[in-house]
């Protein structure tokens, strides 16, 4: 048996775990820090074997609109967490310009954080309401 494809695997999920570190800087603004895997920004990723041992990466990747600026930000930190990885020998990253990138594209797990965040939100305002009424009940009276 070649130990070669669990060895592939192994270093797979190894990136993946690594490119799901660069936060989506929308995502931390917005209270709910988020990796590349669980925003859904990450396409595909292919490791080429080289005769070596070690891997070229190739990257395919998505911002989340149009107007989104941090192309290299992303790059940049791709590249910080790839390069050094004695298994790789070169990281590429190919980037998604269909734009097809949507919420239903996040983690369930990115997506139940969110939900709780805006009822947690909800409920404050809510409860700020109800005592700004309270306030107003008693001056009036």
């Amino acid at each position: 048996m070649s130990t070669a494809a669990p060895l592939a695997s192994e270093l797979d999920s190894r990136i993946r775990g690594l490119l799901n570190e660069v936060l989506d800087p929308c995502s931390i603004g917005r209270g709910v820090p988020a990796g590349l895997l669980d925003m859904g920004m990450l396409c595909d990723l292919d490791l080429q074997s080289r005769t070596d041992g070690r891997v070229d990466v190739l990257a395919t990747v998505r911002i989340t609109s149009p107007g989104c600026t941090f192309g290299l930000y992303f790059e940049n930190q791709i590249r910080a967490r790839l390069e050094p990885l004695v298994e790789v020998e070169s990281v590429e990253i190919v980037w998604d310009t269909s734009f097809h990138w949507s919420d239903d594209d996040m983690s369930d797990e990115l997506k139940l954080r969110l939900r709780r965040k805006r009822d947690a939100a909800i409920a404050r305002a809510r409860a700020s309401r109800a005592v700004t009424r309270q306030s107003a009940s008693a001056s009036a009276g």
